[in-house]
């Protein structure tokens, strides 16, 4: 949340709107165009004839979109969400491949960290100044930094605060987490060049076993004993024993300190979960690992 308040700004779309027209500009000069080239120009060119909508009215919709009084009125709800939603459109175009959405940092998918490492040593990378002057600050002088990846379009801004932390932070502990992670789990042994970004991948769930790796990294105990850890030790990955929650027993978030005022919402909205794992656990196309999806458990509503 806090990338796309600086990123919705006047400065930012008037940057956007100036690469847009150079590449416009570019591509006119050439003799042909392919199909994906040609997909671009008309979305760019239709966000250039809306810009003087969107720099007029950009500020005035993302600051009505935290308001209670907006939502009152559909229409004008519908305004504010299509003024932002236009203005995305136009970063997007700016920095194309990457496509961004609000909620998410892009849509590119990868199939190897070598495929991230292009982008993220990419001058142009649109993540790197925002994570350099706001994150690395905000980190301070933290001992350990966990990134969550929940989806694929988290991969470039994860991988390239990872990059940042070992070009400025030397010494700071890396711990990769979420969804994907769980998910890489099955193969990941087939690519160790993972480990050249974090120090530990935390599959599965994940509160008792971050709490006793960062315990282990502060006292120096052995990891061994640490569930749901992989971790590269020499030329070898290292996977411990697999661990799941037993729900009662954990306390319920704390968000104090969560700047949810932040938020593109007139009041925070969190997330009550009630269960874990799938009751039902036969869809062939589910995502969820396997490992995950046969332990089904729930939480009493009490709680």
């Amino acid at each position: 949340v806090a990338f796309f308040r600086t990123i919705l700004t006047r400065a930012t779309l008037i940057d956007a709107r100036d690469r847009v027209h150079d590449r416009l500009i570019q591509l006119e000069q050439e003799n042909s165009l392919n199909s994906e080239d040609t997909k671009w120009y008309a979305r760019a060119v239709q966000s250039l004839l809306k810009f003087p909508f969107i720099i007029d009215n950009m500020q005035q919709a993302v600051a009505a979109i935290s308001s209670s009084e907006t939502f009152s009125s559909i229409e004008r709800l519908n305004d504010c969400k299509r003024t932002i939603h236009e203005a995305i459109e136009m970063l997007s175009c700016a920095w194309t491949p990457i496509s961004f959405k609000l909620g998410s940092g892009s849509n590119l998918h990868f199939a190897t960290p070598a495929d991230v490492g292009l982008l993220v040593e990419d001058t142009d990378n649109p993540f790197s100044a925002f994570l350099q002057t706001e994150t690395l600050r905000a980190i301070g002088d933290a001992k350990a930094v966990g990134i969550s990846i929940t989806y694929r379009d988290q991969i470039l801004p994860a991988f390239t605060l990872s990059n940042l932390i070992r070009q400025n932070l030397p010494g700071m502990t890396v711990i990769f987490g979420g969804n994907l992670p769980s998910i890489w789990y099955e193969t990941v042994e087939d690519c160790p060049d993972l480990f050249d970004w974090c120090d530990y991948l935390i599959a599965f769930e994940g509160e008792t076993a971050l709490d006793t790796l960062l315990t282990a990294i502060e006292t120096g105990a052995p990891l061994n004993k640490i569930p749901n850890l992989v971790y590269r030790q020499n030329d070898a990955i290292i996977k411990t024993s697999f661990h799941f929650e037993h729900l009662p027993h954990l306390p319920v978030p704390d968000y104090d300190q969560i700047p949810l005022d932040s938020y593109f919402s007139p009041e925070p909205v969190f997330f009550v979960y009630a269960t874990r794992g799938c009751y039902w656990s036969r869809c062939e196309f589910c995502s969820v690992s396997p490992s995950m999806r046969r332990h089904y458990r729930s939480r009493d509503s009490a709680l």
